[in-house]
């Protein structure tokens, strides 16, 4: 748990955020925020995008020091500003802005592998997309269940206690559960290639 850091104080700070140390967060956001909103702002964005991009970034950045084989080359505030550069130029490319205003010689940017932020976007995307057909799913049982199991990582017997049902009926409820929700997924449209 980070106690009182500042923003030179990286290992702690990769630690907290590894471990999810809501401190870890706070500080992340004290010591980076400011130049990221800064620059999204002056390329065409909000304060609005900056704050949905920085989210994005900062669960892309969560992630990837959750990996074993990853290792930060950089400050966190430089690769977090990297990772939000990369997606807000991507953003703009998608509404078909051509011109940025991007200063490459900023000492708070590197070059990130623009492919693995690309996949982690896309695998967030996908994430997002089911969770959605999950909530809205009309199975009432099955979405219990499937919430409590993959999301809150509840055991089966705790599930059963909390829905009121044995065990066994619970253990096959979720293999059933499991071949419906896999068959509403593969028929959107999302995931057709997929």
């Amino acid at each position: 748990m980070i106690k009182s850091i500042d923003c030179s104080d990286e290992k702690s700070l990769i630690n907290g955020l590894r471990n999810g140390d809501a401190k870890a967060y706070e500080l992340l956001y004290r010591c980076c925020y400011r130049g990221i909103s800064s620059f999204i702002r002056s390329n065409s964005g909000t304060e609005d995008d900056a704050k949905d991009i920085f989210q994005d970034s900062i669960i892309i950045l969560i992630n990837n020091l959750r990996k074993p084989d990853f290792t930060l080359t950089a400050k966190c505030c430089v690769y977090l500003y990297s990772v939000c550069r990369f997606q807000w130029l991507n953003k703009l490319k998608k509404k078909g802005r051509k011109t940025f205003n991007i200063d490459e010689t900023n000492e708070n940017y590197i070059l990130i592998d623009e492919e693995e932020v690309q996949s982690q976007l896309e695998y967030e995307d996908r994430h997002e997309t089911i969770y959605d057909l999950l909530s809205s799913w009309d199975n009432d049982v099955c979405k219990k269940l499937i919430i409590a199991f993959y999301y809150k990582k509840t055991g089966l017997k705790e599930i059963a206690e909390m829905l009121n049902y044995t065990y066994e009926f619970v253990r096959i409820k979720k293999h059933r559960c499991m071949k419906s929700f896999e068959k509403l997924v593969k028929e959107h449209h999302s995931f057709k290639d997929y």
